[in-house]
């Protein structure tokens, strides 16, 4: 299945489900690949009564020529309840380097509000990462990696719901939406978000640092949007799962 038929498939399913669906893009410049573009697609909607589908795709661009694509599938419980439980599975193929890495992440976050004005939210997991240097395959390594890597998964922060359209977030952590790094490369993010009857806008900015052999730090900025097609998402300022 080619990258454009994936995209086109998931933009359907948000209008057949009339689930919300998240389009973001960012931009960083790491030392070992120049002005890199990400783009992604995502949504989030029910199965059953007791378990949320998240499903998304990324394309990554260097000087405008793709050399990534990545995809996601992950359940959780509904993430609405201020403790909810999730398992994600992760496939990236980077068609310049020939390589194929698969993460399982298995986490748990609560949340709940200090004040009016300021929530707290702590995830944590594990996480196993699999590597096949040989080729980049489309589907996930689950055997026959080259590389082997487990770790634990950590984020931490706190949201700033100002009022029913405008907030901000501010959180360190290991893990985003779509990726899982070691414990050697956190990193600290900022965002500042506006929500009006059916959508939400975002910015943030990302600092990777760099505390073990091989890791480099990092910079990167972004914007996300998320559009629910039908009827009003509840204030999604208000909630924990709208990391990028």
């Amino acid at each position: 299945m080619s990258i454009r038929v994936f995209f086109l498939l998931l933009c359907c399913v948000p209008a057949a489900t009339a689930a919300p669906w998240d389009l973001s893009v960012r931009y960083r410049s790491p030392a070992y690949r120049a002005d890199v573009l990400d783009q992604s697609l995502s949504t989030q909607f029910p199965v059953g009564s007791f378990l949320e589908l998240n499903i998304g795709g990324r394309l990554s661009q260097s000087h405008w020529r793709p050399y990534a694509f990545s995809y996601l599938a992950e359940f959780s419980s509904p993430r609405r309840h201020f403790l909810w439980v999730g398992a994600r599975l992760f496939h990236l193929i980077n068609t310049a380097d020939q390589l194929a890495t698969s993460q399982i992440l298995f986490h748990g976050q609560f949340h709940f509000a200090v004040l009016q004005s300021l929530h707290f939210f702590l995830d944590g997991g594990w996480h196993t990462q699999r590597t096949n240097l040989n080729g980049n395959t489309v589907l996930p390594v689950f055997s026959n990696a080259s590389l082997l890597a487990n770790n634990w998964a950590l984020r931490v922060g706190f949201l700033f719901p100002v009022s029913e359209s405008w907030g901000g977030k501010l959180w360190l952590g290991t893990f985003d939406d779509f990726e899982a790094y070691n414990l050697n490369h956190p990193f600290i993010q900022s965002e500042i978000s506006f929500s009006d009857s059916n959508r939400q806008y975002t910015l943030f900015a990302r600092y990777h640092f760099a505390l073990g052999f091989g890791r480099l730090a990092e910079f990167l900025l972004g914007g996300q949007v998320r559009f629910n097609l039908t009827t009003p998402e509840p204030n999604l300022l208000m909630t924990s799962d709208t990391l990028s």
